[in-house]
């Protein structure tokens, strides 16, 4: 099986998908698996896992567009590597792919949209962006094959704003680093 990894929004100082990213693929990558992965990385963001094994293969991308990379690039990607399943930690995948996807979720974008954070508003691209993002979200979540939430929270605002069947939505706790340890020294 070839399996894509959709790592393109680690950022150096970052949050929440970044954290989740930095640590799941270093933690899948210490399991012994016949698997062959494949994760692409922007550019931009160089991270280096450590990982020297031969069935993981690292491919820097430049993102560009966030929405055009999202809805073109990536799909490219993963037809011209042949994947048979794609993990994502962002909310849109491509309206037209058809490679099985897991995804994963800290919350539903509606929040973050509803919000203002996100693509801003004002141009029209921007709003056009917003917009499309809204309407894609449950196309995304109803074809994606598995959609792991990281709350149980996260999981019930999934099934009843979406109406999911409740064998696809599954929580799993976003792990902790290392470096989040009760300290002896009070």
């Amino acid at each position: 099986m070839r399996i894509g990894i959709d790592a393109t929004h680690i950022q150096k100082h970052g949050k929440g998908v970044s954290r989740y990213l930095k640590n799941i693929i270093p933690a899948l990558a210490q399991r012994a698996s016949r698997y062959q992965y494949y994760v692409f990385c922007n550019k931009r963001e160089p991270v280096d896992f450590g990982i020297s094994k031969p069935n993981w293969k690292f491919i820097p991308v430049s993102v560009g567009s966030a929405f055009w990379f999202q809805q073109v690039g990536l799909p490219f990607l993963f037809r011209k590597h042949r994947l048979d399943l794609v993990h994502t930690a962002y909310d849109n995948l491509a309206c037209w792919t058809c490679i099985p996807s897991v995804i994963y979720l800290f919350e539903i974008p509606d929040y973050r949209l509803a919000s203002g954070l996100g693509p801003a508003g004002g141009r029209w691209y921007q709003d056009w962006v917003k917009k499309f993002y809204k309407m894609n979200f449950p196309k995304t979540i109803r074809n994606s094959l598995v959609v792991a939430a990281s709350s149980d929270f996260t999981r019930k605002d999934l099934l009843e704003k979406y109406f999911l069947p409740e064998a696809r939505v599954q929580v799993v706790y976003a792990a902790h680093e290392p470096d989040f340890q009760p300290q002896s020294d009070p």
